[in-house]
């Protein structure tokens, strides 16, 4: 599970296990899309094979860099929204 509270500590292995399962039950489906996406449009295999693989790996770079990024961002606001101590 992803942190819940400011409280607890960021887990960077255990946030990216989280991203990598996300992205398995994410990415079949879409690859598919993608692919015959393409054919439609260019009734081409060669083109369709080509063009398909690179938005397919260009989709992965997004998809990572989107997830650790929102991650990042809410990180580093629960570290801001902690109350500072204030006297002994």
């Amino acid at each position: 599970m992803p942190k819940q509270t400011a409280g607890e500590a960021f887990d960077p292995q255990v946030d990216a296990w989280r991203n990598t399962k996300k992205f398995l039950t994410y990415k079949p489906v879409i690859a598919a899309v993608k692919y015959a996406s393409v054919y439609v449009y260019t009734r081409s295999v060669m083109t369709t094979l080509v063009a398909g693989s690179a938005t397919v790996l260009a989709n992965i770079a997004v998809f990572y860099f989107n997830n650790f990024a929102w991650d990042y961002y809410d990180w580093r606001r629960s570290r801001a929204a902690r109350p500072v101590p204030t006297g002994p």
